[in-house]
């Protein structure tokens, strides 16, 4: 089939962070004096009795410190630490000190020394109001390289999606293409894999007239590497005279899911591989060296297990 792909929406967040990529190339976070961030979990505000989730917040490869601040407490307010792989599956670090009227004007933080992705607050607030918020606060070490670090992630991803000619992070793009024709017997096939689900599918003719299909008028599967799409049962895709480029155009969302989590870990890894060989050899290769054998070999034998071959 002849198309055009565009992307329409970029992935939000890598496969890997910043913290991530930092620690696997062994470089200091610093005593936590250094690079600052403080992010609120829940913010500051009187609550009824009841419970509340905070914010979560990411902390691999910082120094990380979890501070309540509180106004007036009528009853008893519970504070936990709660930290996760994924920032879905949570789990309790420890519970604060019960904070009440005798010492809602004391200092209550907790200094995490986990290894997990993610931290946040999980307040309960008892018999009575209480006045309070949650803070987070993030330290590194030497941030000079941070946006070289990141520049690098961004080129490892791009370079491993287009090897594997997939999308890993949810991201939306769209196919183009001329006329039906191209079609095998009304199936068309969308590229880059992991299909979530299709957001409209147009056609223009040839005064320019934009026509989107019902969702109705078609089905979709998302089984096997690349999604599907058909006209439903006793229909066929609409008659018409074509605009002379890009008459039809399908926009859809791809991709293993909206965060790093959903990322296979083979994937991961050749991301490592290729950002901490850019890392210690900044130098054009006809300059200095040439690409280790091993190196090549390596991130091809990860990425080439879910590799869509495009004929």
């Amino acid at each position: 089939m002849n198309y055009n792909l565009t992307l329409y929406t970029a992935p939000t967040v890598e496969p890997l962070s910043l913290s991530e990529v930092k620690d696997y190339l062994k470089l200091p976070t610093g005593s936590g004096y250094n690079g600052i961030t403080t992010t609120q979990s829940l913010t500051p505000t009187n609550r009824v009795a009841g419970t509340y989730t905070g914010t979560a917040v990411e902390v691999l490869g910082y120094t990380a410190s979890l501070i309540v601040n509180t106004g007036t407490v009528a009853g008893t307010l519970t504070v936990k630490v709660q930290e996760s792989d994924n920032g879905s599956d949570w789990t309790d670090v420890t519970t604060l000190t019960a904070i009440t009227s005798s010492n809602d004007d004391a200092v209550h933080s907790y200094d995490y020394t986990g290894n997990k992705r993610y931290i946040r607050g999980y307040a309960t607030v008892a018999t009575a109001a209480a006045d309070f918020g949650i803070n987070i606060t993030t330290a590194t070490g030497d941030t000079n390289e941070d946006a070289y670090i990141t520049a690098l992630i961004i080129a490892a991803r791009k370079y491993c999606e287009n090897y594997q000619n997939r999308a890993y992070i949810t991201q939306t793009w769209e196919l183009s293409f001329d006329d039906w024709a191209c079609c095998c017997n009304g199936v068309i096939e969308l590229p880059k894999g992991n299909l979530q689900s299709i957001t409209s599918i147009k056609y223009t003719d040839s005064a320019g007239t934009v026509t989107t299909i019902s969702s109705g008028d078609y089905v979709v599967s998302t089984r096997g590497m690349l999604g599907r799409v058909a006209p439903a049962y006793g229909k066929s895709w609409p008659s018409f005279t074509p605009y002379p480029l890009d008459a039809i155009v399908i926009q859809y969302s791809c991709g293993y899911g909206a965060t790093s989590a959903s990322v296979p870990e083979t994937i991961k890894q050749a991301m490592y591989l290729l950002i901490s060989h850019w890392y210690e050899n900044r130098l054009p290769l006809a300059d200095k060296m040439t690409v280790p054998d091993e190196l090549n070999f390596t991130v091809s034998a990860l990425l080439w297990q879910e590799r869509i071959v495009v004929l």
